[in-house]
């Protein structure tokens, strides 16, 4: 019986370490994908930035990108 008990011990150690190993995985790939978010946001940003500098001649007018999070901002210089 105690065979059995150590066996069934060993295996729920065995089982946790692969979980918490997995999860640090996990976390880190999330830490990367978040890391990529951002980097490209920040890209995306700066191309609509450019966009409406070369856009001088317009009005002053705030238009609408395919992301309502970043409107593109025109001035009339």
């Amino acid at each position: 019986m105690r065979c059995i008990e150590r066996s069934q011990a060993e295996l729920r150690k065995v089982m946790e370490e692969k979980q918490k190993a997995a999860e640090k995985q996990a976390e880190e790939l999330i830490k990367d994908l978040e890391q990529e978010i951002t980097e490209l946001k920040r890209r995306n940003l700066f191309i609509l930035l450019s966009g409406s500098a070369a856009q001088a001649s317009s009005d002053s007018t705030c238009t609408s990108t395919n992301d309502s999070r970043f409107p593109v901002i025109l001035n009339k210089e």
